[in-house]
């Protein structure tokens, strides 16, 4: 029940349906935890609260969400002022009793609301089914008259006199389409008192006109009709009266307003620009103290720049000089190193010839008969190496193991001396070989899987960790330089 002139309702939704439909007190009974939603418990409903009209159409719509606990219960303190948000509402559609007002995602009037409400993008046949569901009248919906006070508007004097008249003169007058003559046409706040009086009194003579044209028309029916007519549209016409004296006098009192508002506007323009005009000297003489400042700043600059080149000019030439006595001295020091390791090379090849006649001696001495003898008793000569395991040394290779044992175990197997040099280091510790750019002499360092078979070892590749499988040559250069 409604001292309103409209009824208010919501309606709970289920994805495309309308799941729920109460009256707003049972909807108010829910939010003061009276009620119990135990159908939509453990889900955030969309929901529709809709202001509906004697003719059962919508008038008004806020789209809003709403949250239910697992007990069927609303949120605590949840509340959302509808009365508000439809009182300054955006426009929706027309639902056939012209557009409604629609409070929704991104048409809301009080922002801090806006995240209690959704969009009709979601569901754009929500209006449709909305209207129909209201249409079917399921609600029982029922429709009292204005409390005492209440001013009615020219769109809700709909005339009902026409529903006592006789049907051949209802028949008669049902073209002259009353309701929709005499709207109320408000003027924009911005028009003259004047125009908006022109406006007015061109519209009482167009209606006073057609009134007679009615009534004498009408007045072949009966006289009870006719008073009834008469009687409806004088109600019509002093609503209008009242309605335009009232405008009129709003207009009025705005436009003194606009006047008001407007002179304290011109005083103050006036007020801005004589400040606006001495700020603008200020700015003028500012900025040819700085233009002043800038050029002696560049001067100076300038100046500081041509001591500070000329500076490191002769500081350039002093070092340079300095470097090139410095290396003329290294390059000396050199050639001096370079003659006396001439000098050691020719006495370690001279060292060399003499331990070849060493050799010779002891060869004809009989020193390799007594190797031959110990050959021929089956004594063999075995030595081990990492990779290439216990060797049997024929004698003939004896004097070449000896020379060299390292390459000798190379050559058994099978790979370089320096790829095998670069295994036996792998082989007594297998880490990551892997080289900081930064820092050189360290390395990874992270211990690997070693390879035990020196043909099988790829320098670079499995000296490396997961971490660093790219190939560095620098470290065979390391090894190089170590062998």
């Amino acid at each position: 029940m409604s001292l309103k002139g409209y009824a208010e309702a919501i309606f709970l939704l289920q994805e495309d349906r309308i799941e729920k439909q109460m009256l707003l007190q049972e909807f108010e009974a829910v939010l003061d935890g009276v009620v119990s939603l135990t159908e939509q418990s453990n889900q955030t409903c969309r929901a529709l609260y809709l202001q509906i009209n004697s003719a059962l159409q919508i008038r008004a719509c806020v789209l809003f969400v709403i949250e239910i606990d697992g007990e069927g219960n609303a949120p605590p303190n949840w509340h959302l002022p509808f009365a508000q948000l439809v009182e300054n509402a955006g426009k929706g559609p027309n639902l056939g009793g012209g557009f409604i007002r629609l409070t929704c995602t991104g048409q809301c009037s009080v922002p801090w609301h806006g995240s209690k409400l959704w969009s009709p993008d979601d569901f754009p046949d929500v209006f449709l089914l909305a209207q129909k569901t209201v249409a079917d009248n399921k609600l029982q919906f029922d429709f009292n008259a204005k409390e005492d006070g209440d001013e009615l508007s020219p769109d809700e004097l709909d005339l009902d006199i026409y529903s006592q008249v006789q049907p051949e003169v209802f028949n008669e007058i049902s073209t002259f389409e009353v309701q929709d003559r005499i709207e109320v046409e408000r003027m924009p706040l911005g028009a003259s008192a004047d125009l908006l009086a022109q406006q007015w009194h061109l519209k009482f003579k167009a209606f006073e006109k057609e009134y007679k044209q009615k009534l004498k028309a009408f007045n072949q029916g009966s006289d009870q009709s006719t008073a009834k007519v008469r009687e409806g549209y004088e109600r019509r016409l002093l609503c209008v009266t009242e309605e335009y004296e009232k405008t009129l006098e709003q207009v009025t009192q705005q436009l003194i307003e606009v006047k008001v508002r407007l002179e304290a506007m011109s005083s103050q323009k006036k007020s801005l620009e004589e400040i606006n005009q001495s700020q603008q000297q200020q700015v003028d003489l500012l900025q040819e103290k700085i233009d002043a400042l800038r050029k002696q700043a560049e001067q100076k600059n300038r100046q500081q720049l041509q001591a500070v080149t000329q500076k490191y000019e002769n500081e350039y030439v002093e070092n340079l000089n300095g470097i090139n006595e410095k290396w003329q001295r290294d390059v000396e020091k050199k050639a001096e190193e370079i003659l006396v390791l001439h000098e050691q090379l020719s006495q370690l090849r001279k060292d060399v010839c003499d331990l070849r006649r060493d050799k010779i001696r002891l060869v004809n001495s009989g020193a390799d008969k007594f190797l031959e003898n110990l050959e021929k008793l089956g004594i063999n000569f075995i030595a081990f190496h990492p990779g290439a395991g216990h060797m049997s040394i024929p004698l003939a290779d004896m004097s070449l193991y000896m020379d060299n044992p390292i390459g000798y175990a190379a050559n058994r197997c099978l790979v370089s001396e320096e790829q095998y040099r670069i295994w036996l280091l792998h082989y007594e510790n297998p880490i990551c070989r892997f080289q900081n750019n930064k820092n050189k002499e360290e390395v990874c360092g992270c211990r690997i899987k070693r390879v035990d078979v020196p043909k099988e070892f790829k320098n670079g590749i499995t000296d490396r960790c997961v971490k660093h499988p790219s190939v560095s040559a620098e470290w065979a250069n390391v090894v190089k330089m170590s062998s």
